[in-house]
C-alpha cells in the first residue's frame, strides 16, 4: 500500500491501546505526549518528570503489566520488556513475577523510554525533520473523516506540536 497524506489533526489516538485512559479514541491533541513535547520545549526537567510520573501510574499503580496491549494495557510492550532485560543485565535473573520489579530498575527503564521518546524522536523530527521513509510508516484505521493510529503516536504528537500540518501515513 502507499503513504497517503492527511491533515495531522485527523488523526485519532487508538482505542484498544489506550482503553482505560481519557483519550482513547479521542483526537491526537488529547494523546498526553502533545503536551509533554509542549513542556519539553519550554522546561525538560519538568517535561520528563510527568512523563515518568505518567509511565509510572500506567505500569505499575493502574497495574498495566496485568493487561495484554491489545487489552488496553502495557503487558509485553516496550517498557514491560525493557524492565526485564535490566533485570536479567543488572540482576542476572529472569523476573518471573512483575510484581516483584525492582523499583530502580523500573525508574531506569522509565527514564531510558522518556530519552528515546523526547531525544530520538521529538528532537530527531525538530532538528531534521520528518522524513517517513526512514521510520516503520505511522499506521491507521480509516473512521469516517479521521484516521485511528495503530502505530506511531509519539512520531503524530510530536508532528502535530511541531506543526506539521499534514502527514504521511500507511492505511492499514
Amino acid at each position: 500500500m502507499r503513504l497517503a497524506s492527511i491533515p495531522t489533526k485527523a488523526l485519532l489516538c487508538d482505542d484498544v491501546v489506550y482503553r482505560g485512559q481519557d483519550f482513547a479514541g479521542a483526537p491526537i491533541e488529547r494523546f498526553p505526549m502533545v503536551d509533554l513535547y509542549r513542556l519539553y520545549d519550554k522546561n525538560r526537567n519538568s517535561a520528563f518528570e510527568k512523563f515518568h510520573h505518567w509511565m509510572g501510574d500506567w505500569l505499575i499503580l493502574r497495574q498495566g503489566w496485568k493487561i495484554p496491549k491489545r487489552k488496553g494495557g502495557m503487558a509485553n510492550g516496550s517498557l514491560y520488556t525493557l524492565v526485564c532485560e535490566l533485570h536479567q543485565e543488572k540482576l542476572k535473573r529472569p523476573l518471573d513475577d512483575f510484581s516483584q520489579s525492582d523499583k530502580e530498575l523500573v525508574d531506569e527503564a522509565i527514564a531510558m523510554r522518556a530519552r528515546h521518546y523526547f531525544i530520538d524522536v521529538y528532537e530527531s523530527i525538530k532538528t531534521r525533520g520528518y522524513d517517513d521513509s526512514m521510520a516503520p510508516p505511522i499506521t491507521c484505521v480509516r473512521r469516517g473523516d479521521a484516521y485511528m493510529i495503530k502505530n506511531g503516536h509519539h512520531r503524530a504528537a510530536a508532528l502535530l506540536v511541531l506543526g506539521y500540518e499534514m502527514v504521511k501515513v500507511m492505511p492499514i
